[in-house]
């Protein structure tokens, strides 16, 4: 294949990367599919390109990590197989989402190979920058579309509120990325329409801990690459914060309404447990609980019956935390452990620190830690994403991107 041709196919490779990302939640089989294009295009240029070696060690480690949790996910499926009218998440999930690990540590792999020789012009970043911020918007379309039609109603993506404004904030986050590294003429104002539309999709989701972390997450990226001066950051922060309070407090009643309900959820825990707060608790001490009884592992049905027996005893009950247990813990680690036990959740921790280490060795930790890292890491201590297959197309697609662009910029 000639050069000319390679890099156009690369140059096809990322488009494709970024309408998977942002179509894995509005349009789940559309994401999936271009996820499995991106699989094909690229190990047909690393099979024209055979002669080339491009290994790289940090994409080595990666593509490890990535093993490690998809052989786990798929070795717990092999050992407990769930039946066909399975009522529990993980049965119908989990040979989804190990089958898109494994391949993603195939891409990751081979990577090296679609940025090898690569170079973005003037004229690419500005189309690739459109697509991401093009792709962003649609997303949000799309759920600002479902609560004109259902007025009243949380603001749901085609999946629940809760992930519905997780993804959206990893999305944004990651189209904030493209923003910055393709270097837009307009990078500034792109960059505050996406926050604005962010907060607005979040508030009408009336999901807290993405209104909580978005914003701190912003603070962290601003922070960490010194746009301005401390003094000139906490006076913006003061400015915005007051801004946000008042068209919260004004406009969206059910948000205020909401973080009262916080503060009644925490300090009446121990007398009314039955709410968000305190079904997550009782559902992370029941699954680490029951991890202590299987550290090898257990099937979804034998957890959920010894969770329900773990809350009568000892959690009042709690109905809430029974119903959702049916479908996840509510935190990727003591999912992954009470599930597919200790040798599971060291492999999750594993791909945590590797996430780390990758983007430390690629240069652009900085960028990747507060866009990246630190919205999975903390989203997945309030809920489970390694669980869902919307989650694990958007993951690798938005992680291939930040690895090519790195390994780009690390050759100008």
């Amino acid at each position: 294949m000639s050069i000319v041709t390679d890099k156009r196919l690369s140059l096809l490779v990322i488009c494709l990367m970024i309408i998977s990302a942002a179509t894995a939640l509005p349009d789940k089989i559309l994401g999936r599919n271009l996820f499995y294009l991106v699989i094909a295009l690229v190990v047909f240029i690393v099979a024209t390109n055979l002669k080339r070696n491009n290994l790289q060690k940090e994409n080595n480690v990666l593509a490890v990590a990535f093993l490690c949790v998809g052989f786990s996910q798929l070795f717990w499926v092999y050992r407990f197989p769930g039946a066909v009218d399975s009522i529990y998440m993980a049965d119908m999930n989990y040979p989804r989402t190990a089958v898109y690990l494994l391949l993603a540590a195939l891409l990751i792999l081979f990577l090296p190979w679609l940025s090898s020789g690569l170079q973005l012009t003037k004229k690419t970043r500005f189309w690739v920058t459109f697509l991401a911020f093009s792709g962003f918007v649609y997303m949000c379309a799309r759920g600002l579309s479902y609560s004109f039609t259902h007025p009243g109603e949380r603001l749901r993506i085609d999946s629940a509120a809760t992930l519905s404004a997780y993804l959206c904030t990893l999305q944004s986050l990651f189209t904030l990325y493209v923003i910055r590294v393709m270097g837009c003429k307009y990078k500034a104002l792109l960059s505050i329409l996406l926050s604005c539309l962010t907060m607005l999709v979040i508030l009408l989701t009336q999901t807290r801990s993405a209104l909580i972390l978005f914003p701190l997450l912003l603070l962290l990226f601003v922070l960490i690459n010194r746009f301005w001066s401390l003094k000139l950051t906490a006076g913006g922060c003061l400015i915005l914060g007051g801004i946000l309070f008042l068209v919260v407090s004004t406009s969206f009643p059910g948000v205020i309404d909401r973080m009262h309900k916080s503060y009644y959820e925490i300090t009446e825990y121990s007398t009314h447990n039955s709410t968000s707060f305190g079904s997550r608790i009782s559902m992370w001490k029941a699954g680490l609980y029951v991890t202590t009884l299987h550290p090898e592992g257990q099937s979804a049905d034998t957890r959920y019956h010894e969770i329900d027996a773990y809350m009568k005893d000892y959690e009042q009950g709690n109905p809430e935390g029974i119903r959702n247990a049916v479908y996840h813990l509510h935190n990727d680690i003591i999912e992954s452990l009470s599930l597919q036990g200790l040798l599971g959740g060291a492999s999750l921790l594993f791909l945590f620190l590797s996430l780390v280490y990758f983007f430390y060795k690629k240069d652009v930790l900085y960028l990747a830690l507060p866009l990246f890292i630190a919205p999975i890491v903390l989203f997945g201590m309030v809920d489970s994403l390694f669980i869902n297959d919307r989650f694990t197309v958007m993951l690798c697609m938005q992680l291939c991107f930040f690895a090519i662009t790195a390994d780009i910029s690390k050759r100008r």
